[in-house]
């Protein structure tokens, strides 16, 4: 969000949108905006008794794990290179998503340690567990299940270790996975690049036809 609470700031390759009830309004890149995006609120953060934690760009490379709490900013010393997703699961772990470099985890054991440069991070790449290291979203579903997307199918955490479970072998019509949501009857809905939606419910796989389903989302409806 940018300073006016009623306007949300979306950034695509291109520029930014200011998204308001009312209209939209398009600014390219190198354009004058109305705030400084690089002070604007993280668009994904976690609370964890009472602190807010989320990502901060230090440089282009060294996106940090940074907490704000009490009213001051302080910076861990967990970095990652090309943030794609940052969530946590119901035991409040942060899961932090590379596009390249794989899938970080920092537990709530060592979060409530308070030690911001001695963070227990586990890493998972293609070495031990990820069918790729590169990822693309991320969902924590009803049931504490952890959906992980990767160019090479859809993994499911449910404890350790990994387990990947969807791929073409399975039945995906495609296995490039951009996009994973719930719906409220427990379905799992994913894009599929380039031209797919998929519905995975009672382990059967049904999809349509859709180009470029790169975001999902429920509504309140």
């Amino acid at each position: 969000r940018g300073p006016d609470p009623r306007s949300i700031w979306v950034t695509t390759s291109d520029g930014f949108y200011e998204l308001t009830d009312k209209e939209s309004k398009f600014y390219q890149k190198g354009a004058q905006l109305p705030f400084d995006p690089r002070k604007a609120a993280a668009a994904q953060f976690v609370e964890v008794d009472g602190a807010l934690w989320f990502l901060f760009a230090l440089t282009v490379t060294d996106n940090r794990l940074s907490i704000f709490r009490d009213g001051q900013l302080k910076t861990s010393s967990v970095s990652i290179k090309t943030p794609k997703f940052f969530a946590s699961d119901h035991e409040k772990n942060i899961w932090l998503g590379d596009f390249y470099d794989g899938l970080r985890k920092v537990s709530i054991e060592s979060i409530r340690h308070d030690d911001l440069l001695h963070l227990k991070v586990e890493h998972f790449t293609s070495a031990n567990g990820l069918v790729s290291n590169n990822l693309s979203t991320m969902l924590v579903d009803r049931d504490d299940n952890r959906w992980i997307g990767t160019d090479k199918g859809l993994q499911l955490l449910i404890d350790q270790p990994l387990v990947t479970v969807y791929s073409n072998n399975s039945g995906l019509p495609a296995q490039n996975i951009y996009s994973v949501v719930q719906d409220k009857a427990g379905a799992i809905w994913f894009g599929a690049w380039d031209n797919y939606l998929v519905k995975y419910s009672n382990g059967v796989f049904t999809s349509e036809q859709k180009l470029w389903v790169q975001a999902l989302f429920v509504d309140r409806d």
